[in-house]
């Protein structure tokens, strides 16, 4: 049976309560997912406030194309926000300001 998009909503709730993570839902157009640079960062800035032990994501060789773009963005997410010096790039103040704390480096499962 198809779940809408309120009915999907509790299931990820529900889930992210099972594995006690914080869930975020970004501005993003479920089936439209594109990977983009303001993808890439939105992601990146949330990294250093929850500072994780590991990173999850939908692996590259998925059937659907918005799964690849969530993949790729975020790989490219957490090699972002492992950087340092955001201060220095035009528009990167906003992660320069979350990752000013030290995080605990990300692992590969």
């Amino acid at each position: 049976m198809p779940v809408g998009p309120k009915g999907q909503e509790q299931i990820d709730l529900q889930a992210a309560e099972l594995l006690g993570a914080d869930r975020h839902t970004l501005p993003y157009q479920d089936r439209l997912l594109r990977d983009t640079q303001d993808a890439r960062l939105a992601v990146a800035r949330l990294i250093p406030l929850h500072r994780p032990a590991m990173v999850y994501a939908a692996t590259a060789a998925a059937i659907h194309p918005d799964h690849v773009a969530a993949a790729d963005i975020t790989r490219a997410a957490v090699f972002l926000a492992r950087l340092g010096q955001w201060e220095r790039v035009p528009g990167g103040e906003a992660l320069a300001a979350t990752a000013r704390s030290p995080h605990r480096p990300l692992g590969r499962a």
